[in-house]
């Protein structure tokens, strides 16, 4: 079952009893209490998957592995919950809440991965966390005020996840950090992972060989691990490397079934590469076709969550995989997600700037050069001026791009802040690749939410953090050897993936079911926007929005992904103006 739990935290000088609080919560909910230590009580959804600590003064919401003897096991059962810590010796998918030893302070703690989501509010004293905004709202703990100023940042940047929320006064415990709650309610809130941790040049895994040993291993393991504590796993197959390498990593007796969807159009049906490596697994495949008439653009996937991350074109996806989960009895959802992130999929001279300037201009950098010419099908000078450029640049530092396209002026003032990040500051001596690396991984974050999640736990293994360390300690220009992209990936697997999957560089694409999505609902989109939230708080141009739907897709482009957009959050904000 999916993890859901609320963790209140109480004051000194409550005004009102403790108990009082927790059995209005209770009964709002429904859930239960299993933890009571110190001024925190902690309440769950029954079923959902935690670990109570022997000592009573600390408990695991979720799900933490350590390493035995070089294998990574789940945690069933602990002493006491460590402390929050940047190494992986315990890793997974959880929130940590625990009592400091001197019985004074509460530390509330979110693993690296961010699969756990950790929202919190402080409310007439009381510091309340929870796996999701709509629980705080439902139990009289948070408004359902929103933010424009912050949904506008969104927009601008929604692929970038601050602590902020689009919901007055509700921030997120951002992953890899943890809040201690002083006696007196005072918060002091750190960072205790940063994946800057783990870029050190004298770190950097330089031969290919070992990369791509280590690599597998490492992947071997997560993977494994994650298999522990579910007893029927349905993957996401979606016909491409990164799916496909947590496939092959499954061990060979965990009960799986693999689902791969398909689009009416080519450039969406992976059922070829999906089929030959299930057969070549010996694992059955269910191919489902998306359709239109599955998503309904004026219901929001999000609207549980405070920021309108979930796509309205996922709920065909998601409608499709629960059916099946049912019908197979599978207990949780596995994916691909975050692999070209994780795998550092990048075309940019930033790996040839990065060899240039550990090993200096040599062979190995003309290598660099070969490689990204062959992966970017760009002539060898123009890319060898990009990686020159980058690697004469004073600071590595990213430079996010925002997307203000028809979006006001009003809006668009908030470009700076939408596009602001600690990740994005790179010390001293940074890699230019090594910082594009690092934005890759601020990019799937948004991507973790989704409807699923509330019916059976959704588990992207790649994300694993033992993983995540270790892909950052592979140099880019590695990741892009041979002009093949996840280059160690590929070697990683290439033994027991098919030799047409390893080989293919291209990727399937839902561009053609939201295309179609968007065309089947063109004069509604255009009311929906032109009569919405967005409008009226001043978001939107709507000038150029009306312009761009009265043309023929054939002019349009890309914009019918923005348009798209711009539907989800309008939903997202009536899901929440309604409550």
């Amino acid at each position: 079952m999916a993890l859901r739990y609320i963790t209140l935290v109480f004051p000194g000088d409550l005004l009102e009893s403790i108990e009082t609080v927790v059995n209005r919560v209770i009964a709002v909910t429904g859930f239960t209490k299993v933890a009571a230590f110190g001024r925190a009580v902690v309440l769950v959804e029954p079923g959902s998957p935690f670990v109570m600590a022997d000592d009573r003064a600390g408990i695991i919401l979720g799900y933490m592995f350590e390493k035995v003897g070089g294998r990574s096991r789940q945690v069933v059962a602990i002493s006491q919950v460590p402390p929050a810590s940047r190494g992986s010796s315990n890793w997974g998918a959880y929130v940590t809440v625990r009592q400091s030893p001197d019985d004074i302070a509460i530390e509330i703690a979110r693993d690296p991965s961010g699969m756990v989501p950790c929202y919190h509010v402080r409310h007439k004293g009381i510091i309340a966390f929870a796996s999701e905004s709509a629980l705080l709202v439902e139990a009289g703990l948070v408004g359902t005020n929103i933010d424009w100023r912050v949904l506008a940042r969104f927009l601008i940047a929604d692929q970038m996840r601050p602590a902020q929320t689009c919901i007055k006064s509700l921030t997120e415990l951002p992953g890899g950090s943890h809040m201690n709650i002083a006696e007196t309610g005072s918060q002091d809130i750190a960072a205790f992972w940063s994946p800057w941790q783990h870029t050190d040049r004298l770190s950097l895994i330089r031969d290919e060989v070992e990369a791509v040993r280590l690599l597998r291993e490492t992947i071997m393991d997560c993977v494994q691990a994650w298999t522990q504590p579910f007893e029927h796993v349905l993957l996401y197959l979606s016909g491409g490397l990164d799916s496909s390498v947590v496939a092959a990593a499954m061990p060979q007796d965990v009960r799986a079934s693999h689902v791969t969807l398909v689009t009416a159009d080519p450039s969406g049906d992976e059922r070829d590469y999906a089929r030959q490596l299930t057969n070549q697994l010996g694992q059955p495949l269910f191919e489902r076709m998306l359709e239109v008439g599955l998503v309904d653009l004026h219901r929001s996937g999000a609207a549980r969550f405070p920021r309108p991350s979930v796509r309205s074109f996922a709920q065909a996806g998601d409608a499709l995989g629960i059916g099946l989960a049912d019908e197979v009895g599978a207990d949780v959802f596995f994916n691909g997600g975050g692999g070209d992130n994780v795998f550092c999929y990048l075309q940019s001279g930033a790996p040839i700037a990065d060899q240039m300037l550990v090993e200096g201009i040599g062979r190995g950098s003309w290598r660099a050069i070969m490689d990204m010419s062959a992966l970017a099908h760009a002539d060898i000078w123009s890319v060898a001026r990009s990686g020159w450029r980058k690697s004469r640049q004073k600071a590595a530092r990213y430079v996010w791009k925002p997307d203000l396209s028809f979006l006001s002026l009003f809006a668009t003032q908030e470009a700076t802040a939408a596009c602001s990040h600690d990740w994005l500051d790179a010390p001293d001596g940074a890699l230019p690749g090594t910082a594009s690396h690092i934005a890759l991984l601020l990019r799937i974050q948004n991507h973790l939410d989704s409807e699923r999640g509330f019916n059976r736990p959704v588990i992207s293994p790649l994300l694993s953090q033992p993983i995540v360390e270790l892909c950052l300690k592979i140099p880019s220009w590695l990741w892009c050897r041979d002009g093949r992209n996840r280059s160690v990936a590929r070697k990683a697997f290439e033994d027991v993936l098919p030799p047409p999957l390893i080989a293919r560089l291209s990727k399937g694409t839902p561009d053609s079911f939201v295309a179609t999505l968007f065309e089947a609902h063109r004069k509604g989109i255009a009311t929906m926007l032109r009569e919405g939230l967005l409008a009226q708080a001043g978001l939107l141009d709507m000038g150029a929005i009306e312009q761009s739907i009265d043309r023929s897709h054939h002019t349009r482009n890309g914009d019918f992904w923005r348009m798209m957009r711009l539907v989800d959050a309008e939903a997202w904000a009536q899901s929440w103006a309604a409550r």
